[in-house]
């Protein structure tokens, strides 16, 4: 309620109706029941919505790539072994996929899309697995020397996924970053299919 106060006061918002009655919480006992609906300055509306178009493009971003190194995993992974996921990753690593996507299934309202439990790794993850299988399969198809290309950038796509995935600002610094990491990554795979 504090922030409301300092944007009301800085005359960013604007409170329209508030009504009077008292509701009775576990946690705060009795409280006033406040309800708010807010008018947002224009030249907020206009800042947020800026902001939001960067945050919207680098989501863009960072979904096709994930999901392109994903696929790309899979893609090259199965070329070596169809049974993949049995042989080629960690068991605690696809135990965790499956509890994950077994937790999502808890939640009618989501939902869930089925999706295959790759869909369930993270950035991490994928590093992991190209790093544990370098030797016997991602070298050849992308290089022996492509390791030192490939894994540093995916490491620092996991930095600016995490300033987009808790929803903080996305600098113009880091938007071009993410472009030229997407760029570079995929000229790297597409050289290879």
């Amino acid at each position: 309620m504090d922030g409301i106060c300092h944007l009301v006061k800085t005359g960013k918002i604007r409170i329209i109706e508030e009504t009077a009655e008292i509701e009775a919480t576990d946690k705060f006992g009795i409280v006033p029941k406040v309800r708010l609906e807010i008018e947002f300055d224009r030249e907020l509306s206009i800042q947020y919505q800026a902001e939001l178009k960067r945050v919207e493009e680098a989501h863009g971003l960072l979904y096709q790539f994930e999901n392109a190194l994903r696929r790309f995993v899979v893609e090259t992974l199965s070329s070596s072994d169809a049974e993949w996921m049995s042989h080629l990753v960690e068991e605690a690593t696809r135990k965790r996929w499956e509890s994950i996507k077994e937790q999502e299934k808890q939640y009618l309202w989501l939902r869930p899309v089925e999706h295959e439990l790759i869909y369930y790794s993270d950035l991490r993850d994928l590093v992991q697995m190209i790093n544990k299988n370098w030797e016997q399969i991602f070298s050849k198809k992308l290089g022996s020397k492509a390791r030192e290309a490939i894994v540093p950038r995916i490491v620092e796509l996991e930095a600016i996924r995490n300033i987009v995935a808790h929803n903080r600002l996305v600098s113009d610094e880091a938007l071009s970053h993410l472009k030229r990491l997407w760029d570079d990554f995929s000229l790297m795979i597409k050289k290879e299919t």
